[in-house]
Order: structure tokens, then C-alpha cells, then sequence
């Protein structure tokens, strides 16, 4: 398949399949941290989406026109994200932005009236709900119903005492925020003991750990990134082997466990929201199994990051195909809208003239004894 894929590039290049004088490309932009402490699942979601628009492109791209994903790196820096959307808008022209990263990012595009400005519809993003836009469509569930997700589980097991350790910035207070109402609506607010934060972009976490771990704890919840959780992990582990340790979908299982190993990850809970990639009786994994096999890296790989970006693919493909011929920014605004009962594979996909949250999908794993994550 890649080489058919690769022959079809060919060909489109030298204008055989798509005559320039009769298409253009659909310009999608990812502005997102290729390089910095979350680059792994912004190159993730890149890879997927990329693969899926290579595939639609091979079958004759959406009426004619060819789909062509520029990537902007931010480095994870609010003030670059700004820059590079602005960029973007004036040289790439690109109809779509596809999942920026970060709360804080994103409060600073939309308070500055940029997104106003500029009118591109963003789908997908790692943002907190804090960032509300009519322009941005989002197709994962949101950081609070994450939490949600973990206090039920601490809740039904009967845990008491819980400690929250979180990154200092937008995505950390929020997930204070929702889980403290997580633990009010239980009548269990006294069981939130110690809340604990520690800077963020950084793995400088020793002061917030030691501040759990003088509370004794039974279960712990991070709110951060995948590299400074394992610094995290790593610390409590040293002097604590039995507290439930548990974490937002921000924390990817699988790079957790190769850095830290089988012993100190086992048994860590982790809320997603995208089904479990070695889930086979999902049409959403299989068709990402597939994609990843014939479009996608090397490796062919399938992780819950590669599930979010053929996710919010799906939705502007579906979204262009129902803005029509010669689609606009305008025109993809409006479609997108009409996108209600949207079956992508098994996650449902529902946009309103109004509601802009998409998806509510969330589930649990674990990291099992052998380093899987299990769902």
C-alpha cells in the first residue's frame, strides 16, 4: 500500500491525476508543539491525520481537490501559537486548523480576537473548557468529564484520602477546579486532602510529591503531561509502592511504562478518549490499524493519539464533503454544524448551530502487568 501510495503521489505531482487547472489544494494547518514536552502525541495526531488525507487523496481527493496538511511547529510556547496561527492565516490560507495544544495557548488566540479576525475552524484540540469559541469544534471529551471519570472510580473503589498533584498554568487549575466539584457532588469533598501544584513545562516536582506524600494518601490524580507524570511517578515510587496512582489521557500509557518500566507502572489508571487501539471490534481501530499499515510511519503503529487524529480527520473530510464544491472557510463553518449522529466507527461525532462539543467519549485503563494499557 505504501508503495501504491507513493506511485499516486507521483502522479498527482506531475499533474496526471489532479490537473492544476482544475483543483487546488485544500490547505489544513496543524500549529502544534512538534518539538517540546507533548511532541510525541502532536507528531502522533499528525501522522494519523496526515495518513488519512493521503489515503482520501489517492481515492481522488474530496471533488477533485487535493488535500494537503502543512504542519507549524510552537514548541509549546503560548506567544508562538499566536504567531504561527497569524502566519498561517496570511501564507498558507488554509480552509481548517487542526489540534492546537495547550489552555493557556489557546485563551491568549481567543482573548486576543485572532480567531474573530482570521475566522478558521479549528477540529480537535488539547485545550481546556475554558477555551470557548464558535469557531473551534472539538472531538474529544473534555478535561472535566476526565476527572469525572477518575473520582467515580476512586469513588466505587472506596478510597478516602486523595491527593492531587497538578501543573501550575490553565490545564492544571481547571483540572483543580473539576476535581474538587467532582468530589462535592459526592458529599466528598473532605476526601481531597492535599492539593498539590508544581511549575509547568517542567519536571521540577519533588516539593509537590513530598507535599502529597506527608498527607498519606491512598490515590493520587495527575494533571499534566506525559513527561513530567513520569517524573512524578518516579518520585512517589521511591518511597511509596501501593498508592493508586492515576492520570488524565494527557499521559500517554505506553511512553510511561517504556521510561519508567513494568514494576513502577503497573496498575496506573489512565482515562481516554478514544477507544483502546488494540480494541479490534471497533471499526475506528480497525480502519486506523489499516491506515497506519498502508499511509501511516514506519512503524504502523496505533496509539490512542493516532485514534484522536483520524478522528478529527474524519470530521473535516466529512465536513468538506458537505461544504461542497470550491469549499470556503465560510462554507466548511457552516457544514461543519450540520455534522449531527456522525458515526466515525463506534464514537458518535454530534455538532449543533450552537454545540460545539462533539464528543463525550471516555473510558478507563490500566497498565497491565506485561506494560499494556488495558481498557
Amino acid at each position: 500500500m505504501k508503495i501504491v501510495s507513493f506511485l499516486l503521489s507521483l502522479l498527482a505531482a506531475a499533474g496526471i491525476l489532479y490537473p492544476s487547472a482544475a483543483c487546488a489544494d485544500l490547505v489544513i494547518v496543524q500549529v502544534a508543539p512538534m518539538t517540546g514536552p507533548v511532541s510525541t502525541a502532536a507528531r502522533d495526531i499528525n501522522a494519523a491525520a496526515g495518513a488519512y488525507f493521503e489515503k482520501i487523496n489517492a481515492g481522488g481527493g474530496i471533488n477533485g481537490e487535493r488535500l494537503r496538511l502543512i504542519t507549524r511547529d510552537d514548541k509549546y510556547e503560548p506567544p508562538l501559537t499566536m504567531q504561527q496561527i497569524r502566519d498561517a492565516a496570511a501564507e498558507d490560507k488554509p480552509l481548517a486548523l487542526l489540534y492546537p495544544f495547550g489552555t493557556t495557548h489557546m485563551v491568549g488566540v481567543v482573548k486576543s480576537g485572532l480567531l474573530d479576525q482570521v475566522r478558521i475552524p479549528i477540529i480537535g484540540a488539547r485545550v481546556g473548557a475554558v477555551v470557548k469559541h464558535p469557531m473551534l469544534f472539538r472531538v474529544r471529551a473534555q478535561y472535566r468529564d476526565e476527572i469525572e471519570r477518575i473520582v467515580e472510580q476512586f469513588s466505587t473503589m472506596g478510597y478516602e484520602r486523595i491527593g492531587l498533584i497538578y501543573q501550575n498554568d490553565g490545564l492544571g487549575k481547571e483540572g483543580l477546579d473539576a476535581t474538587v466539584d467532582a468530589m462535592a457532588r459526592r458529599n466528598k469533598a473532605n476526601n481531597l486532602v492535599v492539593k498539590a501544584a508544581f511549575p509547568a513545562n517542567t519536571t521540577d516536582v519533588k516539593a509537590a510529591v513530598a507535599e502529597v506524600a506527608k498527607a498519606k494518601v491512598q490515590g493520587i490524580i495527575m494533571v499534566t503531561n506525559t513527561v513530567a507524570a513520569t517524573a512524578i511517578v518516579r518520585e512517589v515510587r521511591q518511597s511509596d509502592t501501593t498508592v493508586q496512582i492515576s492520570a488524565m489521557s494527557l499521559v500517554e500509557g505506553e511512553k510511561l511504562q517504556q521510561a519508567l518500566g513494568d514494576k513502577l507502572t503497573r496498575g496506573i489508571w489512565i482515562s481516554q478518549i478514544a477507544p483502546n487501539p488494540s480494541n479490534l471490534g471497533m471499526p475506528l481501530v480497525r480502519e486506523a490499524r489499516d491506515l497506519m499499515q498502508g499511509y501511516g510511519p514506519k512503524d504502523g503503529k496505533v496509539n490512542f493519539s493516532r485514534l484522536e487524529g483520524l478522528l478529527a480527520a474524519k470530521v473535516i473530510v466529512e465536513g468538506l464533503k458537505r461544504a461542497g464544491p470550491k469549499p470556503d472557510r465560510e462554507k466548511l463553518y457552516k457544514a461543519l454544524q450540520t455534522v449531527r449522529g456522525y458515526d466515525t466507527g463506534g464514537v458518535m461525532v454530534d455538532y449543533s448551530d450552537t454545540a460545539r462539543e462533539g464528543v463525550r467519549y471516555v473510558d478507563m485503563s490500566i497498565i497491565s502487568t506485561s506494560g499494556k494499557v488495558l481498557q
